[in-house]
């Protein structure tokens, strides 16, 4: 039997020797490829995308620069609604012929700066005009503008119409406005309606303009020729007296130089005591009844503006004076005329008494009465132009009454018995309320 083996007695076994794979042996890759060759690959990649992008710059600034060259060949009147946003606006142009119909106009605008800046209103472009000039335009807000002349002496239907007419303005808004007392008070005037007070001027209008805006206008343009008039605290009249003054003034005569005197003359009467018996002021209490001539009947019609029935001033203003008839007021001639009688040539022979009054009236109106005479109305001058309105004088059959007859008689400057003939002051305007007054000089 063997010998027991003793652990002590047995040897290590040694540990297994890894075994080593051989190396494989280096064989070239020809198939890959070089550097220099990669980055002449790549060049050539970049020099094709940026061929690509200059063709597609030069596409693009191509057709911009159609854009900026589009031109219309005609003059384009265009309205641009407010609130309007940019794409309507770009419509709007395309539509007219101003711009290529896509989306080169919106992006130029925004890329511009003047996406924001655009304006409301009527505007007129020229032929030969590009797209950018247009939008340029409208960003300015340079609007066509139109004038509208609104002539000395007309009243507030009148003015109303005029601008209702060119598309200014409705009319019954308009005419509503002038007679809103609230509305009235916020322009800073302490009357009841704005008869007199919107100023004759030629006013460049735009069709964006709203009523109340237009109105302010003429306001600010009336109160800005008071402010440069000299005279108002020596006159001793209100301002509203003076407006209503005026206004009577401006629809008694054409003549300029006349405007002086005729204002002497119912300055004179209003210091006596006088009634003003200005025909003109029959006619605006008249209104709507008016027909075009004047009878007696009219003249004893109680209105509140009859300058026949009741004494010193009417109420308010009868028409808009220009500011020739303002100064009138502020600076009358030195007279002590009380009567004037028309020539029938536009112009008026003033008298200082009744005697000499009547006299004038034998000498141009007597024997002149048109088929109206009898009732109550004289003949009508000529026109002195192609603009000047007839004016007419009530003969001396139905001119004062017997109580002004002992007003001119106690002044001491005429003596009549009661119920002699006497005429009146005045001559009165055979206008309608439709028919314009002329301007002074014309």
């Amino acid at each position: 039997m063997p010998e027991t083996e003793r652990p002590e007695d047995r040897r290590p076994e040694a540990a297994p020797v890894p075994t080593r794979r051989p190396a494989r042996p280096f064989v070239p890759n020809t198939l890959a490829p070089k550097p220099a060759k990669r980055f002449r690959s790549r060049l050539r990649w970049l020099a094709l995308g940026l061929l690509a992008l200059c063709a597609l710059g030069a596409g693009l600034g191509f057709w911009f620069w159609k854009f900026t060259t589009h031109t219309s060949q005609n003059t384009v009147t265009v309205q641009i609604p407010k609130g309007a946003n940019l794409r309507q606006v770009s419509a709007l142009l395309a539509e007219k012929g101003l711009a290529p119909k896509d989306f080169r106009c919106l992006l130029w605008l925004r890329f511009s700066g003047l996406a924001g800046q655009l304006k409301a209103g009527e505007y007129r472009f020229a032929p030969g005009m590009t797209p950018p000039e247009v939008l340029r335009k409208i960003a300015r807000g340079e609007v066509d503008r139109h004038p509208v002349t609104v002539v000395e002496g007309w009243r507030l239907e009148q003015i109303a119409t005029v601008f209702a007419a060119g598309g200014y303005a409705d009319a019954a808004e308009f005419l509503r406005l002038c007679r809103d007392p609230a509305f009235v008070r916020e322009l800073g005037l302490k009357v009841d309606n704005l008869e007199g007070y919107l100023f004759p001027e030629t006013y460049f209008m735009d069709k964006g303009q709203k009523e109340k805006a237009l109105i302010r206008r003429m306001v600010r343009q009336f109160q800005q020729v008071w402010k440069g008039l000299s005279g108002v605290e020596q006159s001793g009249l209100t301002q509203h007296e003076i407006v209503t003054l005026a206004s009577v003034v401006e629809k008694e005569t054409g003549k300029a130089s006349e405007r002086p005197l005729v204002a002497r003359v119912f300055l004179n009467r209003l210091k006596l005591g006088m009634p003003l018996q200005s025909d003109p002021t029959v006619i605006y209490g008249l209104g709507a009844d008016w027909r075009g001539r004047l009878r007696k009947a009219d003249l004893r019609q109680p209105t509140p503006h009859n300058t026949y029935v009741i004494k010193g001033l009417p109420p308010g203003p009868i028409c808009s004076p220009g500011k020739a008839a303002l100064e009138a007021v502020l600076h009358p001639a030195d007279s002590e005329a009380l009567y004037f009688v028309s020539r029938n040539d536009g112009s008026h022979v003033f008298s200082r008494t009744l005697a000499e009054h009547n006299r004038a009236v034998n000498q141009f109106q007597r024997g002149k009465h048109t088929p109206g005479a009898a009732e109550g109305t004289g003949s009508a001058s000529p026109k002195t132009d192609a603009k000047a309105t007839e004016k007419t004088t009530v003969s001396a059959d139905n001119a004062l009454s017997k109580d002004n007859a002992k007003a001119t008689e106690s002044a001491g400057n005429a003596s009549s018995k009661p119920g002699a003939e006497q005429a009146a002051p005045t001559g009165s305007s055979t206008e309608s309320g439709q028919t314009p007054k002329p301007q002074a000089g014309q």
